[in-house]
């Protein structure tokens, strides 16, 4: 009997932990924002799935890894840079084997504390070669094709600027495109034979009412006092992106604790055409884009923001995560910049929980899973999307295809999950506009709080209604028109009669 009762209570709690949901299992919680910046609870997109590190492998430990890249080939390749290597991976995370050199002719090119590479659709492999200073562009067969060193003979080059490559990757057409540490001028441009082009994305100073305070009181500063005071000066880019769409995702250094500017969205000029929805009443008249968390945190007595490190797109680039190597955080958002889900946090300085991290440095997407990687640990940490996430992915996709009646069965799915979240009516109102049911979109967008979508909704809603009663209101016009010009006439009529009668 005593057996039979221990077998139950064994079953019982067997079946207690099987029932927790994955979502309780995760290191952190799931939220998203209101329309006033307040976060609310809900269900996170991703979550953990495997840990990978250096020392699983026969490569053995990974020292500083400062980059993770996965190629057109599906093969991650991890940049090992206290190691002076890059390591081969499938897609699951098997260990395929170690590029530590590039050949030419018989001679050995090894690299030095390289922090970024790429590889081309082409198979050609580019690598940062930061402790040499230089970019080593590879055959397929990684025989050495080209070298790019600080360019010399240029008009353009600062000359007081030394080349440190720390990212490095090639568009269509060729052109390399590399981003240096400590230089704020912008990315830098070469052709695949090392001749300098120019400086893209160049971040510039916007005339605000600070700066220009700042310019005319400098006129009247003593040579301490312009010591010590703040400075106006282009920032950094920390990481950049390119995605399938062309244009590069970069992000920058800033100070500022709002989170505003940090992401770039360049077009093939070096213009930056990142555009956010309008939704939160405190942005209405603020024309930066604003991403991360919203609340202000305080440490060491100062207010801090996100810190973006680092970027990845999905293939069709209507998803962009950032992370957040601060608090160790991946924030998703579409194309239009609304926030999807946040996941992921940091972890302890020894034994982190699975899933957070001690200092994430790089991450990147594949099909829906999630790559992230973490310098002082040494490890990979991958991410797989929740019932939530897939949901959420699959009506944005349906959507981006033209799908809009289609996309609205995802969307009301989620809603079943969160019947609180702001995005999945946005997208219902969205649907229901491009299919003509402006009046439904119309409630979609105001239970989202979406003054953008409301607006075009409305407009078109009122154009239907005039085009509908234009006869009726035509009519109407006329009459009024009619009786202004005629009613005078009559009272002044009656009145001559009057006047007339009375005379008599």
């Amino acid at each position: 009997m005593k057996r039979l009762i221990a077998v139950v209570l064994a079953l019982a709690i067997l079946t207690t932990l099987f029932a927790i949901p994955a979502s309780a299992q995760t290191p952190y919680e799931g939220y998203n924002y209101n329309s006033w910046k307040e976060s609310v609870p809900a269900p996170t997109g991703y979550m953990p799935d495997e840990y990978f590190a250096g020392r699983d492998y026969e490569c053995g430990d990974f020292s500083n890894p400062q980059d993770i890249f996965i190629g057109d080939d599906d093969i991650v390749y991890v940049t090992d840079t206290g190691n002076s290597r890059i390591v081969k991976f499938d897609l699951e995370m098997n260990y395929l084997g170690v590029i530590d050199s590039f050949t030419q002719g018989e001679e050995k090119i090894t690299f030095k504390n390289p922090e970024g590479m790429y590889v081309s659709e082409d198979g050609s492999v580019f690598v940062a070669d930061t402790g040499n200073g230089r970019v080593l562009i590879a055959n397929p067969d990684l025989t050495l094709r080209s070298i790019i060193t600080k360019p010399v003979n240029s008009d353009v080059y600062e000359q007081t600027d030394e080349l440190i490559p720390i990212k490095v990757f090639s568009d269509m057409s060729g052109i390399v495109y590399v981003l240096s540490r400590s230089n704020n001028k912008g990315i830098l441009t070469f052709d695949e034979k090392g001749n300098f082009l120019a400086y893209y994305g160049t971040s510039r100073v916007k005339a605000t009412a600070e700066v220009i305070a700042y310019y005319f009181w400098e006129r009247f500063m003593s040579d301490e006092q312009r010591e010590s005071a703040v400075t106006f000066t282009p920032v950094e880019y920390k990481s950049m992106t390119y995605g399938n769409d062309n244009f590069v995702y970069a992000t920058l250094f800033t100070s500022s604790w709002d989170n505003s500017g940090q992401l770039k969205k360049l077009n093939p000029k070096g213009i930056d055409v990142v555009k956010q929805r309008r939704r939160f009443y405190t942005d209405l008249a603020y024309d930066k884009t604003i991403l991360g968390d919203s609340e202000v945190r305080i440490v060491g007595g100062n207010r801090t923001g996100s810190n973006f490190i680092d970027s990845a797109l999905n293939d069709d680039c209507t998803l962009i995560y950032l992370l957040d190597q601060s608090e160790g955080k991946i924030f998703v958002y579409d194309n239009e910049y609304n926030l999807l889900y946040v996941f992921g946090a940091m972890g302890a300085v020894t034994g982190q929980q699975f899933g957070t991290f001690l200092a994430p440095i790089a991450i990147e997407e594949h099909d829906t899973q999630v790559y992230v990687l973490d310098s002082e640990d040494g490890s990979v940490t991958t991410f797989k999307q929740t019932t939530f996430g897939q949901l959420v992915t699959e009506g944005i996709s349906l959507y981006n295809n033209g799908e809009y009646a289609a996309a609205v069965e995802p969307w009301t799915q989620v809603l079943k999950l969160n019947s609180n979240y702001d995005v999945a009516y946005i997208s219902l109102g969205k649907a229901e506009y491009e299919a003509g049911n402006f009046e439904q979109a119309l409630k979609y967008f105001e239970l989202a709080y979406d003054r953008d979508g409301y607006e075009d909704a409305y407009v078109e809603l009122r154009s239907i209604k005039l085009k509908k009663n234009f006869g009726y209101i035509f009519t109407g016009i006329v009459l009024v028109i009619a009786a202004i010009a005629i009613v005078p006439r009559v009272v002044r009529a009656r009145k001559k009669k009057k006047a007339g009668g009375v005379k008599a």
